[in-house]
């Protein structure tokens, strides 16, 4: 769920984290490394839930605040805005916990943040690469 683990109980929040990550793990064949706490809030009970969990948390330094019913030039306006090397920008996948109807402006926003990743001389790539130089 999109819950805020850090103003839940330890016990509530490491069922619901285990429910996420075994959820992820059945439909992806792989269990996640990383994790985004919902509205960036966490807690030091909630970073050694992650711990034990194996887990490691991570934070963005841009995003497009598209969670809000707003156009992609103005999502990928928001996500340059903090945008450089090294940057992590937090961009959502579904609309589900949002004001907005639909993804389908973050979709739109991607190639308009790449090219200007590009124009930069800058790769787009996941944590794992960015953190940890693997693809794994």
């Amino acid at each position: 769920t999109h819950r805020r683990h850090d103003r839940l109980g330890a016990e509530e929040a490491r069922r619901d984290l285990s429910q996420g990550l075994e959820a992820i793990e059945r439909a992806a064949g792989r269990r996640p490394r990383w994790y985004r706490p919902p509205y960036g809030a966490s807690s030091p009970a909630l970073a050694a839930i992650c711990s034990d969990l194996g887990l490691r948390l991570a934070y963005w330094s841009a995003w497009g605040q598209d969670w809000e019913e707003i156009a992609a030039d103005e999502i990928a306006r928001l996500a340059l805005r903090d945008f450089g090397a090294g940057s992590v920008i937090l961009l959502h996948d579904s609309a589900l916990y949002a004001e907005r109807e639909s993804a389908q402006p973050t979709v739109e926003a991607i190639p308009i943040v790449a090219g200007a990743a590009r124009d930069l001389g800058l790769d787009l790539v996941s944590l794992a690469i960015a953190l940890d130089g693997s693809y794994d």
